[in-house]
């Protein structure tokens, strides 16, 4: 009885941490925040996040070089980060998880997949935390005045391409706001505080 009872109390507590976590996301309508964090290019160098900016908006995918979700998303992503840049949108993974513990989320696990967007480190997982980000893939989606206007999933069918009916990053793209969704997939592997 005594077992049960702890594992209760920790499985209580893992689901208020999570509650909180995506109780502190970022609500449409609100500014980008940490825009002079620095942030590591997944093939070397660094930029601010406001220098990652496109002047048409811009779509943060948070990412995972290990999680199933975001592997089954890789086209998907490629062919949105095509349909944004003619809209001057730009699309940018965004790799939050402790490469420390989890060598697959390293630099250079990340520059091995060559995709033709920009794909970034989030030392500390400050950006993630800024925007209360919390899975991968996760969608938050900025105007060009850098305004929130879409948080959530990348579309409605997350399994299966060919069954989408709602793509709601294509939703932006074409100035539309969808109401935020809940985002599914692998949780973001955060490093200690």
């Amino acid at each position: 009885m005594g077992g049960m009872m702890l594992r209760l109390l920790i499985l209580s507590a893992m689901a208020a941490v999570i509650t909180d976590a995506q109780a502190q996301a970022l609500q449409v309508g609100s500014t980008l925040p940490a825009q002079g964090h620095t942030v590591q290019h997944a093939a070397g160098g660094q930029a601010t996040v406001s220098s990652l900016l496109g002047a048409g908006g811009t779509v943060f995918i948070f990412w995972s070089n290990s999680c199933q979700w975001t592997t089954g998303y890789e086209q998907r992503v490629k062919e949105l980060h095509a349909a944004a840049a003619g809209r001057g949108v730009s699309v940018v993974l965004v790799n939050s998880n402790d490469a420390g513990a989890f060598p697959e989320e390293s630099q250079a696990y990340s520059a091995a997949k060559q995709y033709p967007l920009r794909y970034v480190h989030d030392p500390g997982a400050v950006l993630a935390r800024a925007l209360g980000a919390y899975r991968t893939p996760e969608v938050f989606a900025f105007s060009s005045s850098r305004v929130l206007a879409y948080s959530g999933a990348i579309d409605d069918s997350a399994g299966d391409a060919s069954a989408v009916t709602r793509s709601y990053v294509e939703e932006f793209l074409a100035g539309r706001a969808p109401a935020p969704t809940k985002a599914f997939g692998c949780r973001i592997r955060f490093p200690d505080s």
